[in-house]
C-alpha cells in the first residue's frame, strides 16, 4: 500500500469512527429521558403496586398499563380491591397507580393524578329485569331502588337520580345479584362488548358515557410525561376487546 493510499485509509476509518461515536452518543441522548425516569423512583419504590377493581372485562386493560410501564423501565405488580378501597388506598398513597379509573370519580380526589389521554370509553347502562320497563324514567321514581358501584358516587351525583340508591363495592356482586332477582335495576359500567353479551339477558339503556383514564398518585407526578406519551404511542394499537 502506497503512503497515499494508507493516508486516505486511515482517513476513512477515522472518518467512520467519528461517526459511529456521534451515533452512540445521540442514542445515548434519546434513551436518557426515560432511563431517568425509573432512577427518579425511590429504590424501595421501584416496583409500583396497580390496582383493579373485580370485573370480567378487566384482563386487556391490566396487560396494557403493565407494557406502558414496561416500556418505560418500571417493574409492577397488579392487585384486585373493592371499588371504594381502591379510590382510598391510592389518595392516602398506600398504592401508587389505578389501572383504570372513571375520570369523573378520580377528579373527586384531590391527591389523584389522572393520566391523559382516556384508554377508553366505557358504557354506563342501567340494567333491568326483561319483565320491567327500562328508560330514564326508573331513575326519577322515588318507588324504585337501584343498585350501583360504590366507587361511582361522584358520576352518579351528577344525574339527577330520584330513585332510592344502593351502593355495593362489587359490580360483579351487583351483577349476580340481578340475576338471581334479588335487586331490579342495576347502574353498570362496562365494555360495549359486555353490553352486547347483557342485551341477551336484561332490558338495558344507555345512560351515560364513561372516561377511563390511568390515574397515578401525586408522588408519582414526574411519570406523567412519560406515561402520557407512551399511552399516546401505544394506544392506536389497543384492542381491548
Amino acid at each position: 500500500m502506497s503512503a497515499l493510499q494508507r493516508k486516505d485509509w486511515s482517513w476513512h476509518t477515522g472518518l467512520h469512527s467519528a461517526f459511529n461515536r456521534w451515533q452512540w452518543i445521540i442514542g445515548l441522548a434519546l434513551l436518557i429521558p426515560y432511563m431517568s425516569i425509573a432512577t427518579e423512583l425511590t429504590p424501595a419504590s421501584q416496583k409500583m403496586l396497580l390496582t383493579h377493581i373485580q370485573h370480567s372485562q378487566k384482563q386487556p386493560f391490566i396487560d396494557f398499563i403493565t407494557t406502558v410501564y414496561q416500556d418505560l423501565g418500571i417493574d409492577v405488580t397488579t392487585q384486585a380491591v373493592p371499588s371504594v378501597d381502591e379510590f382510598t388506598l391510592l389518595e392516602r398513597g398506600e398504592t401508587d397507580a389505578a389501572v383504570l379509573l372513571v375520570k369523573e370519580n378520580a377528579m373527586a380526589h384531590k391527591n389523584l393524578v389522572i393520566v391523559e389521554p382516556a384508554i377508553y370509553e366505557a358504557d354506563l347502562v342501567l340494567l333491568c329485569k326483561r319483565k320491567d320497563t327500562c328508560d330514564l324514567s326508573v331513575l326519577q321514581s322515588q318507588d324504585n331502588a337501584i343498585f350501583t358501584n360504590l366507587g361511582d358516587i361522584a358520576t352518579i351525583q351528577t344525574m339527577g337520580v330520584k330513585s332510592q340508591l344502593f351502593f355495593e363495592s362489587s359490580l360483579t356482586d351487583s351483577l349476580s345479584m340481578l340475576r338471581n332477582g334479588r335487586v331490579d335495576f342495576l347502574l353498570y359500567g362496562t365494555t360495549k362488548a359486555e353490553v352486547r353479551q347483557l342485551k341477551a339477558e336484561f332490558n338495558l339503556i344507555e345512560v351515560k358515557k364513561l372516561s377511563m383514564h390511568h390515574v397515578i398518585h401525586n408522588k408519582h407526578a414526574k411519570l406523567l410525561p412519560a406515561l402520557q406519551s407512551t399511552i399516546r404511542r401505544k394506544l392506536p394499537a389497543f384492542k381491548p376487546h
